[in-house]
Protein backbone atom coordinates (compact mmCIF):
# COMPACT_ATOMS: atom_id res chain seq x y z
CA UNK A 1 0.00 0.00 0.00
CA UNK A 2 3.03 2.23 0.58
CA UNK A 3 4.35 4.56 -2.41
CA UNK A 4 7.95 6.08 -2.60
CA UNK A 5 8.24 9.67 -2.52
CA UNK A 6 4.32 9.53 -0.84
CA UNK A 7 3.38 11.73 2.38
CA UNK A 8 1.77 9.16 5.15
CA UNK A 9 1.64 9.46 9.38
CA UNK A 10 2.08 7.45 12.43
CA UNK A 11 1.72 8.38 15.94
CA UNK A 12 5.26 10.04 15.80
CA UNK A 13 4.62 12.21 13.11
CA UNK A 14 4.25 12.34 9.06
CA UNK A 15 6.67 11.35 7.00
CA UNK A 16 7.93 10.81 3.48
CA UNK A 17 8.73 7.12 2.35
CA UNK A 18 11.84 6.83 0.40
CA UNK A 19 12.38 3.39 -0.48
CA UNK A 20 10.83 -0.54 0.13
CA UNK A 21 12.72 -2.99 1.18
CA UNK A 22 10.51 -6.13 0.76
CA UNK A 23 8.73 -6.16 4.35
CA UNK A 24 10.95 -3.06 5.48
CA UNK A 25 11.21 0.23 4.10
CA UNK A 26 12.99 3.49 4.92
CA UNK A 27 11.24 6.39 5.77
CA UNK A 28 12.11 10.06 6.25
CA UNK A 29 10.24 12.55 8.88
CA UNK A 30 9.54 16.00 8.66
CA UNK A 31 12.40 17.02 11.08
CA UNK A 32 14.71 15.26 9.06
CA UNK A 33 15.23 12.19 10.61
CA UNK A 34 15.59 8.55 8.92
CA UNK A 35 14.34 5.55 10.12
CA UNK A 36 13.75 1.84 8.86
CA UNK A 37 10.03 0.24 9.68
CA UNK A 38 8.13 -3.03 9.19
CA UNK A 39 5.74 -2.15 6.45
CA UNK A 40 3.20 -4.11 8.58
CA UNK A 41 3.25 -2.23 11.50
CA UNK A 42 2.80 1.26 9.50
CA UNK A 43 0.19 -0.04 7.44
CA UNK A 44 -1.70 -1.20 10.54
CA UNK A 45 -1.27 2.27 11.90
CA UNK A 46 -1.75 4.46 9.00
CA UNK A 47 -5.04 2.52 8.78
CA UNK A 48 -6.29 3.56 12.28
CA UNK A 49 -5.25 6.78 11.97
CA UNK A 50 -7.44 7.43 8.56
CA UNK A 51 -10.05 5.79 10.21
CA UNK A 52 -9.82 8.07 13.51
CA UNK A 53 -10.08 10.63 11.07
CA UNK A 54 -13.17 9.93 9.24
CA UNK A 55 -14.91 9.54 12.71
CA UNK A 56 -14.22 12.94 13.71
CA UNK A 57 -15.52 14.53 10.34
CA UNK A 58 -18.35 12.47 10.96
CA UNK A 59 -18.78 13.75 14.79
CA UNK A 60 -17.93 17.06 13.06
CA UNK A 61 -20.74 17.03 10.24
CA UNK A 62 -23.63 15.96 12.60
CA UNK A 63 -22.85 19.26 14.69
CA UNK A 64 -22.59 21.38 12.47
CA UNK A 65 -26.33 20.25 10.97
CA UNK A 66 -27.46 19.84 14.71
CA UNK A 67 -29.42 22.37 16.01
CA UNK A 68 -28.22 24.63 18.78
CA UNK A 69 -30.41 26.50 21.62
CA UNK A 70 -29.88 28.53 24.50
CA UNK A 71 -32.00 27.46 27.42
CA UNK A 72 -32.90 30.24 30.12
CA UNK A 73 -33.36 29.00 33.45
CA UNK A 74 -34.26 30.93 36.72
CA UNK A 75 -31.36 30.33 39.30
CA UNK A 76 -31.57 31.93 42.89
CA UNK A 77 -28.22 31.02 43.75
CA UNK A 78 -24.70 32.08 42.87
CA UNK A 79 -23.80 28.74 42.91
CA UNK A 80 -24.17 27.33 39.08
CA UNK A 81 -23.75 23.21 40.35
CA UNK A 82 -27.08 22.48 39.36
CA UNK A 83 -28.23 18.54 39.84
CA UNK A 84 -29.55 18.21 36.23
CA UNK A 85 -25.95 19.14 34.67
CA UNK A 86 -24.02 16.98 37.57
CA UNK A 87 -26.39 13.92 36.63
CA UNK A 88 -26.30 14.51 32.68
CA UNK A 89 -30.15 15.12 32.14
CA UNK A 90 -31.99 18.10 30.91
CA UNK A 91 -35.57 18.08 30.92
CA UNK A 92 -38.50 19.83 28.46
CA UNK A 93 -41.93 20.27 27.84
CA UNK A 94 -43.27 17.60 25.68
CA UNK A 95 -45.93 19.90 24.68
CA UNK A 96 -44.23 23.85 24.04
CA UNK A 97 -40.76 23.22 23.64
CA UNK A 98 -38.88 22.43 20.46
CA UNK A 99 -37.69 18.13 19.54
CA UNK A 100 -34.55 17.79 20.83
CA UNK A 101 -32.94 15.13 18.29
CA UNK A 102 -29.31 13.41 19.32
CA UNK A 103 -26.41 15.84 19.17
CA UNK A 104 -28.49 19.23 19.48
CA UNK A 105 -26.36 21.49 21.69
CA UNK A 106 -27.70 23.74 24.57
CA UNK A 107 -25.72 26.61 26.46
CA UNK A 108 -27.59 26.92 29.84
CA UNK A 109 -28.22 31.01 30.64
CA UNK A 110 -29.28 32.18 34.17
CA UNK A 111 -31.92 34.55 34.40
CA UNK A 112 -31.03 36.45 37.61
CA UNK A 113 -27.65 36.02 37.36
CA UNK A 114 -27.39 36.92 33.79
CA UNK A 115 -24.84 34.85 32.86
CA UNK A 116 -23.99 32.03 30.71
CA UNK A 117 -22.80 28.91 32.31
CA UNK A 118 -22.59 25.69 30.92
CA UNK A 119 -22.52 23.89 27.33
CA UNK A 120 -23.82 20.50 26.59
CA UNK A 121 -24.87 17.96 23.56
CA UNK A 122 -27.61 15.94 24.40
CA UNK A 123 -26.68 11.97 23.08
CA UNK A 124 -30.31 10.25 23.15
CA UNK A 125 -33.93 9.78 22.68
CA UNK A 126 -35.81 11.25 25.64
CA UNK A 127 -37.93 9.65 28.35
CA UNK A 128 -41.34 10.52 29.49
CA UNK A 129 -41.95 11.57 33.04
CA UNK A 130 -44.06 13.46 35.24
CA UNK A 131 -42.57 17.32 35.65
CA UNK A 132 -42.77 16.71 39.68
CA UNK A 133 -39.16 16.78 41.21
CA UNK A 134 -37.53 17.66 37.42
CA UNK A 135 -39.43 21.22 36.23
CA UNK A 136 -41.25 23.17 39.08
CA UNK A 137 -42.83 25.24 37.13
CA UNK A 138 -45.14 23.08 35.41
CA UNK A 139 -48.41 21.12 37.24
CA UNK A 140 -46.45 18.23 38.39
CA UNK A 141 -48.45 15.61 37.14
CA UNK A 142 -47.81 17.12 33.57
CA UNK A 143 -45.30 14.74 31.31
CA UNK A 144 -42.30 16.03 30.19
CA UNK A 145 -39.16 14.41 28.26
CA UNK A 146 -35.65 13.88 29.90
CA UNK A 147 -32.95 13.82 27.49
CA UNK A 148 -29.58 12.13 28.47
CA UNK A 149 -26.24 14.97 27.66
CA UNK A 150 -23.08 15.11 27.46
CA UNK A 151 -21.61 18.10 29.54
CA UNK A 152 -18.89 20.01 27.52
CA UNK A 153 -18.15 22.76 29.71
CA UNK A 154 -19.43 24.00 32.95
CA UNK A 155 -18.44 26.91 34.79
CA UNK A 156 -19.60 26.47 38.67
CA UNK A 157 -19.83 30.13 39.94
CA UNK A 158 -20.81 33.65 38.70
CA UNK A 159 -17.38 34.91 39.03
CA UNK A 160 -16.04 32.46 36.22
CA UNK A 161 -19.46 32.32 34.14
CA UNK A 162 -19.83 34.64 30.95
CA UNK A 163 -21.79 37.64 31.40
CA UNK A 164 -24.49 38.77 28.86
CA UNK A 165 -23.08 42.20 29.02
CA UNK A 166 -19.81 40.79 26.88
CA UNK A 167 -21.83 39.09 24.47
CA UNK A 168 -23.27 39.62 21.00
CA UNK A 169 -25.75 37.32 19.43
CA UNK A 170 -26.42 38.53 16.05
CA UNK A 171 -28.90 35.74 14.73
CA UNK A 172 -31.68 36.35 17.89
CA UNK A 173 -32.81 40.16 17.73
CA UNK A 174 -33.34 41.88 21.04
CA UNK A 175 -31.19 39.13 22.89
CA UNK A 176 -31.21 40.70 26.20
CA UNK A 177 -34.55 40.87 26.23
CA UNK A 178 -35.34 37.06 24.69
CA UNK A 179 -33.27 35.91 27.25
CA UNK A 180 -35.24 37.05 30.45
CA UNK A 181 -38.30 35.16 29.49
CA UNK A 182 -37.44 31.97 31.63
CA UNK A 183 -37.78 28.08 30.56
CA UNK A 184 -37.30 29.08 26.65
CA UNK A 185 -35.58 27.00 24.15
CA UNK A 186 -34.40 30.14 22.05
CA UNK A 187 -32.44 29.37 18.57
CA UNK A 188 -29.78 30.88 18.10
CA UNK A 189 -26.82 30.15 14.99
CA UNK A 190 -23.84 28.02 14.56
CA UNK A 191 -21.49 31.19 14.50
CA UNK A 192 -23.04 32.51 17.63
CA UNK A 193 -23.54 29.34 20.01
CA UNK A 194 -19.43 28.07 18.89
CA UNK A 195 -18.01 31.61 19.37
CA UNK A 196 -19.93 31.57 23.38
CA UNK A 197 -19.26 27.86 23.22
CA UNK A 198 -15.40 27.99 23.10
CA UNK A 199 -15.47 30.96 25.73
CA UNK A 200 -17.22 28.42 28.23
CA UNK A 201 -14.68 26.12 27.64
CA UNK A 202 -11.82 28.26 28.32
CA UNK A 203 -13.51 29.30 31.36
CA UNK A 204 -13.91 25.95 32.57
CA UNK A 205 -10.23 24.58 31.74
CA UNK A 206 -9.20 27.57 33.89
CA UNK A 207 -11.06 26.71 37.29
CA UNK A 208 -9.79 23.83 39.60
CA UNK A 209 -11.90 20.72 40.87
CA UNK A 210 -13.83 20.92 37.64
CA UNK A 211 -13.93 16.79 38.20
CA UNK A 212 -16.11 17.21 41.33
CA UNK A 213 -19.87 15.71 39.22
CA UNK A 214 -21.59 13.45 41.89
CA UNK A 215 -22.88 10.97 39.51
CA UNK A 216 -24.62 8.81 42.44
CA UNK A 217 -27.09 11.46 42.90
CA UNK A 218 -30.96 9.51 43.06
CA UNK A 219 -32.57 11.23 39.54
CA UNK A 220 -35.71 11.53 41.60
CA UNK A 221 -34.52 14.81 43.47
CA UNK A 222 -33.09 16.23 40.25
CA UNK A 223 -33.81 19.90 39.47
CA UNK A 224 -33.63 20.63 36.49
CA UNK A 225 -35.13 24.01 35.77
Amino acid sequence: MFEVNKTYRNRKGTYKVISTMGPKMKIQYEDGEIATVNMRIQARIWENIVAEQEEADNISRKRQSAPCYIKTINLLSEDLTIRGLTQRITGARINGDPELPPNTRLIYYGIESMVFFAVVTITSPPRSVKAKGYLDHLDHNEMIYLYPIDVEAHTRTVDTAISIDTVDLESVPNFKKALQIPNQFISVSEDDFELLAERLAEQTEEEEGLDGFDDDDDDDELDLD
